[in-house]
């Protein structure tokens, strides 16, 4: 099997999953990026090329398999501005595995820095809403149970794919006492919480990327004076020049099976709600007011591969 083939067959494993969190797919998309890389061998003098055209098809189609999601984006745009950096090819292999496992190191252990940042905000018998499954969030709210406050947690079904139960069940797991609520009902949940979490699959200028439904939740909060926090790491930042590509419709049949053809059944997965309905995104470096969020976003920088693709 070429290089090549070998990243579209792993690519379209991470394709495929509509319900791991952004964080569970950016750790299996950099263990194969050091796969392909520990494929590629050349003298280390040889040319940067012969490292650049493998990564940039593997940044591309990537990329094209989950487009929401910045964790991934920012693995495979920093992937090669490192290798823009170099002419030579030993340096800038060296460089990227560097980066990778930095990278591995955030997305593994991010919960631990967030907790560290959020749990002055959660109070003992704080009641916690919280929408669909993010990894960084479940890992936040397990690590301050287990510091010893208690506290509680309504969470949502999450149609169409029902993440909420999967949250629940890991909440559950860990001895916290969690009620799962319709898609429908999350009011009567928003009006006896504290508290709103949410995590993200992107923060970008128009808004944060998340589960749909986040902007309507986001909204009552707001309505309701609820502080609303994003957790979300700095890989999940987006340059603002970089411009995510639009979300497919997704199958009817996970909706309404049923449906006659006269219908029209709209099943998104994904909705970027402006940053504006959020109290503050809480990464590794802190709790950052959306100003600072606006401030950073318009620092960075896209490689020249991926500016193609806006």
């Amino acid at each position: 099997m070429d290089i090549q083939e070998k990243i579209s067959q792993k690519i379209a494993e991470i394709a495929q999953d509509n319900t791991s969190g952004s964080s569970e797919l950016a750790r299996r998309a950099a263990l194969v990026l050091l796969e392909i890389l520990t494929d590629i061998r050349e003298k280390p003098l040889a040319s940067v090329e012969l490292l650049r055209n493998p990564v940039a098809v593997f940044a591309k189609t990537l990329l094209k398999a989950q487009p929401k999601m910045a964790t991934l984006f920012n693995l495979a745009n920093r992937s090669l501005l490192i290798i823009n950096s170099h002419t030579a090819f030993g340096e800038a292999k060296a460089g990227v595995e560097k980066y990778i496992y930095s990278f591995l190191a955030i997305v593994v252990g991010i919960g631990d820095s967030i907790t560290q940042k959020l749990q002055p905000v959660i109070n003992e018998n704080s009641v916690i809403l919280v929408h669909s499954y993010s990894a960084t969030v479940n890992k936040v709210l397990v690590n301050i149970k287990n510091s010893g406050l208690n506290f509680e947690v309504f969470t949502t079904e999450s149609r169409p794919m029902l993440e909420g139960r999967k949250t629940a069940q890991t909440l559950a797991a860990a001895n916290i006492p969690v009620t799962f609520v319709v898609d429908s009902g999350v009011l009567f949940a928003l009006q006896r919480s504290s508290i709103v979490l949410f995590g993200a699959d992107a923060i970008t200028k128009e808004g944060v990327v998340n589960k749909i439904g986040t902007a309507l939740i986001a909204l009552a909060a707001q309505a309701q004076n609820k502080p609303c926090y994003v957790l979300a790491d700095s890989t999940k930042f987006l340059p603002s020049s970089y411009g995510l590509t639009m979300e497919e419709i997704h199958a009817k049949e996970e909706v309404w099976p049923e449906a006659s053809d006269s219908i029209v059944v709209l099943n998104r997965y994904f909705e970027t709600t402006p940053l504006d309905f959020f109290t503050a995104v809480v990464n590794e470096y802190g709790i950052l007011k959306i100003p600072e969020v606006k401030l950073h976003l318009t620092n960075l920088g896209v490689s020249s591969e991926l500016c193609t693709e806006l």
